[in-house]
């Protein structure tokens, strides 16, 4: 994906009406724990936009990897909503009421499409669906942690449904490492 062919102008619009730089965790010469600042969208977007695959990835994966960068150019507005809602602050004319509204809209709908994609999986059991079985049938609970950094419906409920494991604990006593 190129910025010539960047199908979102409407987002390019509405992120330029929130200045101020944005942090994100991501590795840099040196420390792999470090973090980039980005004091507007269009360095946000030009960032992302960098990376590209080589022509001879297939078109499925290209596909694939363009729904993704669209989903990083999307989070420049959704860490704007969450910033504005999270502190009180309006933006423009939507008050934080409003926008906790809208992040809590914009969660159940992620959710819904996520269980969409679930379900369709499931109904079709093609070699990937029959691999993601066989990880919940072996999954160890007592000798494997998950590292999850959102809601892991896929996960509780593959485990839930193959191994009648309905609790899922979190807090898998990792330690704490620190990169120096």
């Amino acid at each position: 994906m190129t910025i010539a062919d960047y199908p979102f102008a409407e987002i390019s619009a509405a992120a330029e009406t929130s200045p101020g730089s944005r942090w994100l965790p991501w590795p840099v010469a040196g420390n792999p724990g470090g973090l980039v600042n980005f004091a507007s969208y269009a360095e946000w977007r030009d960032f992302f936009l960098q990376f590209n695959l080589h022509s001879a990835v297939p078109e499925i994966v290209k596909a694939k990897f363009t729904r993704a960068m669209k989903l990083h150019l999307l989070a420049w507005i959704d860490t704007l909503v969450d910033l504005s809602a999270n502190t009180g602050h309006h933006l423009g004319t939507y008050s934080a009421a409003d926008l906790r509204l809208v992040r809590r809209a914009m969660i159940v709908r992620m959710i819904r499409m996520l269980m969409q994609r679930y379900k369709a999986g499931q109904r079709a059991q093609k070699p990937n669906w029959r691999r993601l079985e066989t990880f919940f049938d072996e999954f160890n609970e007592r000798t494997t942690a998950v590292l999850s950094m959102n809601w892991d419906t896929v996960i509780e409920s593959g485990l839930s449904r193959r191994q009648s494991i309905d609790k899922i604990e979190y807090g898998c006593e990792a330690k704490f490492v620190e990169f120096v």
